[in-house]
């Protein structure tokens, strides 16, 4: 299945650029040149020329890792339930200092921009939801700590979180809202008197 999106007129020198790259095959190529109109196949959303040159070697560095790093027995243990919590796959992340890109290097993560840790949750999906879930997770759950926490808050639980020494987890507990934030409800008790 593909997906075209209409392009405004390229310049010369971008096609050029876009050439040398060859990111997405001469397919994308070919189209680029012919209409104007980029064809995506296989989901890839991600584009790749709006990143920086430091996001791109960030895409390839997971790439590599997800391929060198994450073997298919785990994902075939993880769904035949024989790993409960892929806590080598976390340790691993961490060791490649691939946790937490968006928070500062001063508690262990990169001081990244979103798109680059977009892109690395992009190469991460391959593995499929659960871990890339359990991936994102570290960011999720440390967002609040790294924003609006004390710095000794921030020694206690960020910093070994993404060291990989720490596991955090997400509870939602809405009766009707399940596991979706935007459905939780807040109710207040009313004050008599």
């Amino acid at each position: 299945m593909s997906q075209i999106i209409q392009l405004f007129p390229l310049p010369c020198q971008l096609i050029i650029f876009l050439d040398s790259l060859c990111v997405f095959g001469k397919e994308f190529i070919s189209n680029l040149h012919c209409t104007g109109k980029i064809s995506i196949k296989g989901g890839k959303a991600m584009f790749y020329i709006l990143l920086t040159q430091e996001e791109r070697k960030l895409k390839q560095e997971v790439r590599t890792f997800v391929k060198e790093k994450v073997p298919s027995s785990l994902i075939r243990a993880m769904d035949a339930e024989e790993v409960k919590y892929p806590k080598e796959y976390i340790t691993s992340l961490a060791a490649q200092n691939l946790l937490g890109l968006r928070f500062s290097k001063e508690w262990g993560g990169r001081g990244m921009k979103w798109a680059g840790e977009v892109a690395a949750i992009e190469e991460i999906g391959v593995l499929g939801s659960g871990l890339t879930c359990l991936y994102s997770l570290v960011s999720i759950c440390g967002e609040a700590i790294h924003r609006f926490g004390t710095p000794e808050q921030k020694e206690k639980y960020l910093k070994p979180t993404l060291a990989g020494k720490l596991c955090c987890a997400e509870a939602l507990t809405e009766p009707r809202g399940g596991s979706v934030r935007a459905s939780a409800q807040q109710s207040f008790p009313a004050r008599v008197g």
